[in-house]
């Protein structure tokens, strides 16, 4: 789980050109503005990554002082003098407080997610008749509800890559690792599966298919984005077609998952200016084996799906960070607007990450 506010260590201390008061502290990967003179290089602080809401509390007053109104501040990338500044740095809270302390709870910070407040409205009106709650609790639990029962399957992982920044030693540690890069889209994350049934349910079909946002599973067909897609690209269908093609080949498929990013009206103020919902593939999983972008490629051609667009699938990076950074730099491949940033993984080590634009950032506010 993302740590929004945790206990690191000052790695490096920066002066700013033209800056008297300020300077640039190093964090993790992260940089960020603080008051000179305030740190020194291997202090001990409280680091609060950038989109976190930070709630008007004695420690945050500061914060609020040209609004006295606001209850919540929500940190942003900002650029002063001349330096991107992303996060906020403060002194330690208590002296208990070891490193890698998470303290997220502690400061009742959350995150700033559209997605996730979304998700929240979603299952809230989630509302099930008194036949299905008895189903699950006296018939079904064993069996019909066995995947269903929980807010997302366990076999199926999260699409939330950690940004690089808080990996700090990979461009150090991976200088001669090979990485493929597809652009980040700036959407909602999706996941669909199909999951061969098991027991005595078996006999009445050959799959569960699953529709799935980040973090729930959509048990039913409403009118929301990701069954909008489901239905629009008919992937239960297409999905299963496969399966079946697989199965007159000798090969048994008993997990297919597709996750991918959702960009249209309605979503992240859709910057890429898209007259419908399309959906931008960026992972496939059979039997538990990841493609990689090749493969991925190959198969949403079968499909009749769309990757997300592929940068490079030999990309080396550079020496530090901020360079790797810089490498996001460019136009998205479907708008003429800068691109979010670049997904970056090696499948034969299992790392992966993205690295968000700043310029994207501070363009839009972000």
């Amino acid at each position: 789980m993302r740590k929004l506010a945790s206990v690191q260590q000052i790695s490096n201390l920066q002066p700013i050109i033209g800056a008297d008061k300020i300077e640039c502290a190093t964090i993790l990967g992260w940089q960020v503005i603080v008051q000179k003179g305030m740190f020194k290089v291997g202090d001990l602080c409280i680091y609060i990554e950038p989109d976190a809401i930070i709630p008007r509390k004695e420690w945050s007053e500061f914060l609020f002082k040209d609004n006295k109104t606001k209850s919540k501040h929500i940190l942003k990338t900002i650029k002063l003098r001349g330096q991107v500044s992303q996060g906020l740095v403060l002194p330690l809270l208590s002296e208990e407080y070891k490193l890698g302390d998470d303290v997220t709870d502690v400061l009742q910070i959350e995150k700033n997610d559209l997605q996730l407040i979304e998700e929240k409205l979603l299952n809230a009106q989630r509302k099930h008749g008194r036949l299905y709650k008895f189903l699950r609790r006296y018939i079904g639990r064993r069996f019909v509800f066995k995947t269903l029962g929980q807010s997302f399957p366990s076999f199926i992982t999260k699409t939330d890559e950690p940004r690089i920044q808080c990996m700090p030693t990979v461009c150090r540690d991976e200088t001669d690792t090979y990485f493929q890069c597809t652009e980040k889209i700036d959407g909602q994350s999706a996941t669909f599966f199909l999951r061969k049934r098991e027991g005595i349910l078996k006999f009445f079909s050959t799959f569960i298919f699953g529709v799935c946002s980040r973090n729930i599973f959509l048990t039913s067909k409403s009118n929301n984005n990701y069954w909008k897609i489901a239905l629009h690209y008919n992937i239960e269908g297409r999905m299963k077609k496969y399966a079946k093609q697989m199965k007159q080949k000798g090969i048994d498929i008993h997990t297919f998952i597709i996750q991918g990013e959702i960009a249209g009206p309605n979503i992240q103020k859709n910057k890429y200016n898209f007259s419908s919902l399309r959906l931008f593939v960026f992972n496939i999983q059979i039997n538990g084996d990841k493609l990689d972008n090749e493969a991925i490629q190959v198969l949403c051609k079968e499909l009749g799906l769309e990757i997300v667009p592929i940068i490079s699938n030999f990309v080396k990076l550079p020496p530090t960070i901020p360079e790797a950074i810089r490498m996001t730099q460019g136009t998205s491949c479907l708008a003429d607007i800068p691109r979010e940033g670049l997904v970056c993984r090696n499948y034969n080590k299992n790392i992966s990450f993205k690295i968000v634009n700043v310029d994207f950032l501070l363009k839009y506010g972000e």
